[in-house]
């Protein structure tokens, strides 16, 4: 924000005439519109109606020296920020460490050379206009960012309400079919059936994405019901199993849990779908027939749950951001199917509602091991 000298305005206060004019002449000469006050009262009143760009101050005056008016001005918030150079016959040190504490910028000893004066005048109104283009730009990215909230949380409440509209007709495409097939069988020839089962099974997927996004919102505004229970940690292995069912079909799963019950408070439903989210992924990225395992294990911060798999595992910039809403991480995912981006989010804040960690490792061997922590009764 670069200013012309005829659009700034100079207050100088100095009760040597003298003084005065010789401001007054040589910053007008300049180009710079000056307004000019004996008395530090006065000047107050004028800087008050009227705030200057920058004020020149004498400090030994009649009535309010230069430290009161500085002072004064200091405690206005509209003055606050106009720049105040001491302009003083007043050589000792305190003085000047006085002029500084009550908010001056800089100080000139008297006799001046006005090249001196002059230099400082256009550094400090540089350094003033420059100060106040931050402060628009400040406000432009404020106003900007309030915005750009605006418009994303319309965004999402838009989402939200199609997709919850879309949930209940789904349903009811999924419903037709799953009677469709138990009423065309032993109708249908194997295409057709194939036809069907392949029908239904993008019917049920697409439900379930539709489910995620509708409770990745309800998790993050805590609006979602935690039906926490006592249970063996090894029935949540088990239930994630079997809801996958055909899912798993051919694949190697080796499940390693304690030969003893291990009590785990939790929502069986929330962390089976954690499970069973992982067990998905890594069948996704991994080698075809390659082994799945799936442990559980006491530690000291809960019990954990991990499931590794033998896929090209995830690069370490990358371990944290895979957790964030929407995130796909193409550099790992180069040939493989695109999802919403809201299943390892929904992951995150399904665990975290239980107060538990979750995260993911990759030992130099390869593969990757998905894993989460949720605290053991009584922690």
């Amino acid at each position: 924000m670069n200013r012309k000298a005829d659009e700034t305005t100079i207050m100088v206060v100095d009760d040597t005439p003298a003084n005065l004019r010789l401001l007054d002449s040589m910053l007008r000469e300049r180009g710079y519109r000056v307004v000019a006050f004996p008395r530090g009262d006065l000047a107050l009143a004028a800087a008050t109606r009227n705030p200057p760009d920058l004020i020149l101050l004498d400090i030994n005056m009649p009535g309010m020296n230069g430290f009161e008016v500085c002072e004064r001005l200091k405690a206005e918030e509209h003055l606050k920020e106009i720049p105040v150079l001491f302009i003083s016959a007043m050589t000792e040190t305190t003085d000047k460490v006085r002029g500084f504490a009550v908010g001056g910028l800089d100080y000139v000893i008297k006799p001046f050379a006005f090249e001196e004066v002059l230099a400082r005048v256009e550094t400090h109104l540089a350094l003033q206009w420059a100060r106040k283009e931050i402060v628009a730009k400040n406000r432009e990215l404020d106003e900007s960012y309030r915005k750009l909230k605006e418009l994303e949380s319309l965004r999402e409440a838009l989402t939200r309400m199609v997709v919850h509209d879309l949930r209940s007709p789904l349903m009811g495409i999924l419903g037709y079919l799953e009677l469709l097939e138990e009423e065309a069988e032993g109708c249908l020839n194997g295409e057709a059936k194939d036809l069907l089962i392949h029908a239904r099974a993008a019917a049920t997927e697409l439900t379930n994405r539709i489910s995620t996004i509708l409770d990745v919102y309800r998790l993050e505004e805590k609006a979602m019901p935690l039906n926490m229970v006592d249970m063996d940690a090894r029935i949540l292995v088990e239930g994630a199993l079997k809801g996958l069912g055909p899912q798993l079909r051919g694949a190697e799963v080796s499940v390693q849990t304690p030969a003893q019950p291990l009590a785990v408070t939790c929502d069986q439903d929330l962390v089976e779908r954690v499970l069973a989210n992982f067990m998905v992924n890594a069948l996704k990225f991994s080698p075809p027939g390659s082994p799945l395992v799936v442990s559980v294990e006491p530690r000291p911060e809960g019990v954990w749950f991990g499931v590794r798999d033998q896929g090209p595992g995830v690069p370490v910039e990358y371990r944290e951001s895979i957790f964030n809403k929407f995130e796909q991480v193409d550099a790992w995912r180069q040939g493989q199917r695109r999802g919403t981006g809201l299943g390892l989010a929904f992951c995150k804040l399904a665990i975290e509602a239980h107060d538990g960690r979750i995260g993911v490792e990759c030992p130099e061997e390869g593969g990757s091991t998905f894993w989460f922590t949720i605290p053991a009764p009584g922690q």
